[in-house]
């Protein structure tokens, strides 16, 4: 029987945030993540961390949609950009309103899925062809 993993320690949650050991034990220290102590020793909650980005934009996390998210392609908010032509700011402003799909990964990278971005393309507000032609 596996035993599910719930705390790491700070090294692998820095790690998995791409950040500094030390930034990580601050982030502990000021509640930004669920610290968990056993005897002497200060380990972070492996879903806190994982969500920590997603928090922090406040947009959903793709670790928590990994499931639903298999069948689906996805683009890097970059490429999302590059192909709407707008800055990456204003793609998450499209994704916290509910026009794009898109998802935080641990790393803090966006994904949008592609579909989404098509889907919101062919919408009548960017639709060129005019009733006057």
């Amino acid at each position: 029987m596996k035993k599910k993993v719930q705390f790491i320690t700070s090294e692998k949650a820095a790690d998995l945030l791409n950040k500094t050991v030390h930034s990580v034990r601050q982030l502990l220290q000021r509640g930004k993540l669920v610290k968990h102590k056993q005897g002497n020793k200060v380990f972070a909650d492996l879903n806190d961390v994982l969500t920590f980005h997603a928090r922090k934009k406040n947009l959903p996390s793709w670790e928590e949609n990994i499931d639903k998210n298999k069948e689906h392609v996805f683009v890097s908010l970059f490429f999302a950009a590059q192909a709407l032509m707008v800055q990456e700011s204003y793609i998450l402003i499209l994704i916290r309103s509910g026009k794009l799909e898109g998802y935080v990964t641990s790393a803090g990278d966006v994904m949008i899925r592609r579909d989404s971005i098509n889907d919101y393309l062919r919408t009548v507000e960017h639709d060129d062809t005019t009733e006057d032609m």
